[in-house]
């Protein structure tokens, strides 16, 4: 049996951390069966509802290795993630984000320099996170073997860190 990982421990797997050409294509039609199967428990959710109506978002294709995570929306929303509700819950989704897949200072691999844009017109921002923090990296924390951490770096009035436990992937009950 086979211990299940975490959605960063994937797109920051070594081989995909490599500057060489290999990279994990996903397109829309594959991200909805995985969504349907799986609850990767991601940060970029494949698919919700909006936090203010009834309309959805999906994720439309998703590009990892290179050292890079891609990741396209049909929109922009915003949405209440169910698995990291901090203080609002709230997260900005845009249609396009590009960030880096790496090692930070001290070894740990995550993504680094999280940035988007709502329109091709537009330029880059910050992801936007609960109160409107602006969510700049997110790596795993090295040295507990018990229990994975991910460090969440954003800025709200200043440079803060908070940490949190790795949800590991998992098998949708036929209910969901």
């Amino acid at each position: 049996m086979y211990e299940s990982v975490d959605v960063l421990t994937l797109f920051t797997l070594p081989v995909l951390l490599q500057k060489e050409n290999k990279a994990l294509v996903l397109d829309r039609k594959i991200l909805m069966r995985l969504d349907s199967v799986y609850d990767l428990h991601a940060l970029f959710l494949i698919s919700k509802q909006s936090s203010f109506d009834n309309s959805k978002i999906q994720m439309n294709f998703l590009v990892t290795g290179q050292g890079k995570l891609i990741v396209g929306y049909d929109g922009n929303m915003t949405i209440t993630h169910p698995d990291y509700s901090i203080a609002t819950g709230k997260y900005e989704y845009l249609e396009f984000f590009i960030m880096d897949a790496k090692r930070d200072n001290d070894g740990n691999p995550g993504l680094f320099n999280i940035k988007g844009i709502s329109s091709p017109h537009d330029s880059f921002k910050k992801m936007r996170g609960p109160l409107n923090a602006a969510i700049k990296s997110l790596s795993l924390m090295s040295g507990t073997e018990t229990e994975k951490k991910t460090i969440i770096n954003y800025e709200f009035l200043g440079a803060n860190k908070k940490i949190v436990s790795c949800i590991p992937i998992e098998i949708r009950s036929r209910g969901d």
